[in-house]
């Protein structure tokens, strides 16, 4: 039961911020460096997170353990493989 409302919070989570990534990109129109993925991740998180609730306090324990760092490190491990073996396939 956890593993699933955990699932599907994150696919709503998702689902919001593909379309507000979405509208910020329509907004943005001509002029695309205007748009900012990173901004609307904060806002959407913004507008889930009452203050003091349980969204907050998870997120305060996920930043404590570093998470994002985490992430970032993560992240930036597969771009750096799929560079390679971008290379190496040509």
């Amino acid at each position: 039961m956890a593993t699933e409302l955990a699932a599907q919070t994150m696919a709503g989570s998702a689902a919001m911020l593909l379309e507000r990534m979405e509208q910020e990109r329509r907004l943005a129109g001509d002029s695309p460096s205007d748009f900012r993925a990173d901004t609307t991740a904060a806002q959407l998180r913004a507008m889930v997170t009452s203050p003091g609730g349980t969204t907050a306090a998870a997120l305060r324990e996920l930043e404590r353990a570093g998470l994002r760092a985490a992430v970032d490190t993560a992240v930036w491990a597969a771009k750096t493989r799929a560079e390679q073996l971008r290379i190496t396939s040509e």
